[in-house]
């Protein structure tokens, strides 16, 4: 079995949460100190939008991983989460992490597959949200990232 451990962050994955962040709040209209909570729908709004074709405007071609980073920041915000760097195996990884490391979050796999893929992911960002803030997860170890989406 394959062990999840994590490394350190890497300019690029800080370049990834910055670019993300500034380029979503200013595609869903928000500013700075936004309501994480509140972000959501605007979240789940677009994402809608987007898989149906009707997204508005010159869309940069990595808004799937922007937006993802920015659900991520969502989670930060609100739970007290983590930005992580990981390793398991030969794979690196970039994500979100509770305190304790007992959970994984990859956003930006998660969005690029709940954007691009033809089968809807569920539950979708702001169920697990939701999930993650009232602590609905499953069973897992502290140091054990156990994966909740990717």
């Amino acid at each position: 079995m394959t062990t999840t451990r994590e490394v350190p962050l890497i300019i690029e994955d800080c370049a990834l949460m910055t670019a993300g962040v500034e380029y979503s709040t200013d595609l869903l209209g928000l500013g700075p100190g936004f309501d994480p909570v509140k972000a959501q729908d605007l979240i789940e709004g677009f994402v809608e939008r987007f898989r149906a074709g009707r997204a508005k405007g010159p869309l940069d071609e990595n808004v799937a991983a922007y937006l993802g980073v920015f659900w991520g920041m969502s989670i930060v915000q609100a739970y007290g989460w983590e930005f992580v760097a990981v390793k398991i195996g030969d794979w690196r990884g970039f994500g979100i992490a509770d305190a304790e490391r007992r959970y994984l979050a990859l956003p930006v796999s998660f969005f690029h597959s709940l954007m691009h893929e033809k089968a809807r992911k569920e539950p979708g960002p702001a169920a697990l949200f939701e999930a993650i803030g009232a602590k609905s997860l499953p069973a897992s170890k502290p140091g054990a990232f156990t994966i909740l989406m990717q």
